[in-house]
């Protein structure tokens, strides 16, 4: 991964506003869906001392369409690809979080 300009100002900034994308991928990891503004607060754990090295936990604000079921957008045969964005003065920068 190769970083910009724009990436290093995006880390210098005096303060800044974090944003969390979601993305439901299918048991192919093709992406089904995009979920954005709807997480509350989280935490992103990286450890070496456990099998799951990399952990996340996100409260987010639910409708009904996105309580696990078969039929909806969160189901356990979905994975997530989770998303940090930073925002500068005009955009904001998303970066890949594997978790």
């Amino acid at each position: 991964m190769s970083f910009t300009q724009a990436d290093y100002d995006v880390h210098l900034l005096p303060s800044r506003t974090v944003y969390v994308k979601i993305e439901l991928l299918n048991s192919s990891n093709s992406v089904v869906d995009r979920l954005e503004g709807i997480s509350l607060s989280g935490n992103v754990s990286v450890t070496s001392d456990s099998l799951i090295r990399r952990t996340a936990n996100l409260t987010m604000v639910l409708s009904n369409s996105l309580l696990p079921s078969e039929s909806n957008k969160i189901w356990i045969t979905n994975k997530i690809r989770l998303f940090i964005g930073l925002e500068d003065y005009s955009n904001i920068i998303h970066y890949n979080n594997p978790i």
